[in-house]
């Protein structure tokens, strides 16, 4: 007796988009919530933050904490955490947030070592 396999199912071009599109489903909410923050700031908006944090660093504060120790299990408020912590690294970078120098080269609100 000769038991044959069956041939392997053939997959359209469908899905084999569609599960690429799942795939990078992160890079999209990530920019989708930076999106959003810069369309908030533009219309003028006014989001509660953290002062030397900015709106980008306390959302992406936020997010984490709620993540991590809130109980929330929202895969799309992780992706959206990256892309506010995206924002704040940049912002950080540029000057933008943190802390401030003064102009005899002091950082405002830091502690002078002697």
């Amino acid at each position: 007796m000769v038991v044959r396999r069956a041939a392997p199912v053939q997959h359209g071009r469908f899905r084999r988009a569609f599960s690429r599109a799942a795939e990078d489903k992160h890079i999209f909410v990530a920019a989708a919530a930076a999106g959003a923050l810069g369309y908030a700031e533009r219309e003028g908006w006014s989001i509660p933050h953290f002062g030397a944090a900015g709106e980008a660093g306390t959302l992406a504060l936020a997010g984490y904490v709620l993540t991590r120790y809130g109980g929330v299990k929202s895969r799309v408020l992780r992706h959206a955490t990256t892309g506010f912590a995206c924002i704040a690294a940049y912002q950080l970078g540029k000057g933008e947030i943190g802390p401030k120098k003064k102009a005899d080269g002091d950082i405002n609100g830091g502690y002078r070592m002697r």
